[in-house]
């Protein structure tokens, strides 16, 4: 539906030049009257009077008609013309794209994305997008965007479209099926598509008021990766470090390297034959009483179809005794503490505290409120089970039975 955003202003400039315009032609010559011998020159006289007369059948001027078209074009573009759909009954499709770190992966050595196949698909979409269907692109890895309103400019989303790119975060389908929920609100659908590799959880728990037609990718080549990487501090200031891969695809093995890098420099490596499902765990121990960064990386010998995942990272901290709380009435718990290497002890020789422990061993209820990382007690109970248990301190006494 057309409708304009300035017209009165332009209306009232058109209303005053035409009738300006039309004068200057109309009424073009008033000459004054002169009274001359001759009467050879009535001729010329009497011919510009018929010219300038104002009520005279009018003569095509194709300049005049030009003059008049530019002021129309002019006076509709001061107007500011726009359209506006109102109550359109165009069909409407969301379309959500996955964008997540696994739409990189590449189908054979220097081939096509996943990401690339599920644009192809959606520009095969929109080139035949019949005029009466409207569009709107929603892009989602850990969190879901939307790309386009609903429209069937084919420009405005094959601009879209192309400015998608990989995250190299995992992706969450209930985050787009839930902006989508709220898209629905809105603007009615009874359908919406979703492009992906179907790189998600088999089941989401999520009631939906709309039909999904999931548009697969086909799937990528062969990878295997790092799934997981941790580190865990043991005596005497080293630390072990553990790696598992993991691997999908249509190979049943591959071979590969696992390199362990600190600091940037590498401190151990270890050659490996990955099988199909498999999930082997690797160890290194390294020694750092400094902070340090620690990488572990997979080097396939072969083609692997994600690089994203063949590399982790960890952080280790700068290596400082154990904090360890006892209370003093605990004097053989104590005494055992103090014995450990890299352990120091508190309440110290002077009475020294902290405000937070690693361990916090105690058998008062008092200390229950310092903030520790392990909590170790004697004879306290969580305020859920004490209405179950009854704790008999005396055991000795005949008359007392022990529980």
């Amino acid at each position: 539906m057309p409708t304009f955003l300035n017209a009165w202003t332009a209306i009232g400039a058109a209303a005053l030049v035409v009738p300006s315009l039309l004068v200057l032609y109309f009424l073009k010559l008033r000459r004054p009257r002169q009274v001359v011998p001759s009467l050879v020159l009535w001729r010329q006289v009497l011919a510009d009077q018929r010219v300038n007369s104002p009520f005279q059948r009018f003569k095509r001027n194709i300049l005049l008609l030009l003059q008049l078209l530019l002021l129309a074009l002019l006076a509709l573009a001061a107007m500011q013309p726009v359209l506006r759909r109102i109550g359109s009954g165009a069909t409407r499709l969301p379309v959500l794209i996955d964008t997540s770190a696994s739409m990189a992966a590449l189908d054979q050595p220097n081939g096509q994305s996943r990401l690339d196949a599920a644009k192809a698909r959606v520009r095969d979409l929109i080139q035949n997008l019949p005029p009466d269907q409207e569009l709107c692109l929603i892009g989602f890895s850990k969190t879901a965007r939307r790309l386009t309103d609903f429209t069937n400019s084919k420009t405005e989303l094959r601009d879209a479209l192309n400015a998608l790119q990989v995250e190299d975060v995992p992706g969450d389908l209930e985050e787009a099926l839930r902006l989508a929920q709220a898209l629905a609100r809105t603007a009615a659908f009874d359908r919406l598509w979703l492009v992906s590799d179907g790189n998600f959880p088999a089941r989401t728990q999520f009631e939906l008021s709309y039909q999904i037609e999931f548009q697969r990718v086909a799937p990528a080549g062969s990878n295997f990766g790092v799934t997981a990487c941790n580190a865990r501090r043991s005596l005497g200031g080293q630390w072990d470090i553990f790696v598992q891969l993991g691997g999908s695809g249509t190979a049943e093995s591959t071979s590969g390297t696992v390199e362990l890098r600190q600091n940037g420099q590498v401190v151990g490596s270890e050659r490996i034959t990955l099988a199909k499902d498999s999930a082997p765990r690797l160890s290194f121990r390294i020694g750092s009483e400094e902070a340090a960064d620690v990488e572990a990386r997979y080097v396939p010998e072969g083609f692997d179809s994600l690089a994203t995942d063949n590399a982790a990272w960890l952080h280790l901290p700068k290596a400082r005794p154990l904090s360890v709380f006892a209370h003093e009435a605990l004097g053989s718990v104590r005494h055992a503490v103090a014995a450990i290497e890299g352990v120091e002890l508190y309440p110290g020789a002077h009475g020294e505290k902290l405000s937070g422990y690693d361990v916090l061993i105690t058998d008062r209820e008092a200390d229950l409120s310092t903030p520790a990382r392990v909590l170790c007690t004697f004879e306290l109970l969580p305020e859920e089970l004490r209405p179950l248990v009854t704790i008999f301190r005396n055991c000795s006494a005949p008359s007392v039975p022990c529980g």
